[in-house]
């Protein structure tokens, strides 16, 4: 399995839009990066909230996205982010910003 990417940032933010980028991870377990998710949660109350993908499908090589929130009942709330590595052994989740 790929190892998980190193924390993403959080580029630019508005009510309905936020950029992030992350560092490409080298460390894929022995098989090529097949694709980055990104996964959003709005949920602060547990410490094992759900995320739902919001972004899937994003190619190897990709480290920069910009991301329009259409659910309009999350727009201008707090979310978590973190980004999905995968590959043929699997995937794994960077930590969460």
């Amino acid at each position: 399995m790929p190892v998980p990417v190193d924390l993403p940032l959080i580029t630019s933010i508005s009510k309905n839009t936020f950029g992030i980028r992350w560092n490409e991870n080298n460390n894929t377990g022995g098989c090529p990066i097949t694709s980055y998710s990104i996964l959003m949660s709005s949920d602060f109350s547990s410490h094992n909230p759900t995320y739902n993908s919001i972004v899937s499908g994003l190619p190897p090589g990709t480290q920069t996205q910009l991301v329009s929130i259409t659910n309009l009942a999350l727009t201008g709330n707090a979310l978590r982010v973190k980004i999905r590595i995968a590959n043929q052994m699997g995937s794994v989740d960077s930590k969460a910003v």
